[in-house]
């Protein structure tokens, strides 16, 4: 798999498990906050970090 639709495919995670966990903590925290869920949307970079820690050459 090429390694840009790697990261893009992780971009998307990101997103949508962002969307998904700021919803459902909303509900429990009861008011519009912004809060650990979005740093899912920095999955691409730890991606890349993972990567170049397993290939290193």
């Amino acid at each position: 798999m090429d390694r840009r639709t790697v990261y893009v495919i992780a971009a998307l995670m990101g997103v949508v498990i962002t969307a998904l966990l700021h919803v459902s903590v909303t509900g429990v925290r009861g008011y519009e906050a912004v809060g650990g869920e979005f740093l899912f949307l920095s999955l691409p970079l730890w991606v890349w970090v993972v990567e170049c820690l397993v290939d290193r050459r």
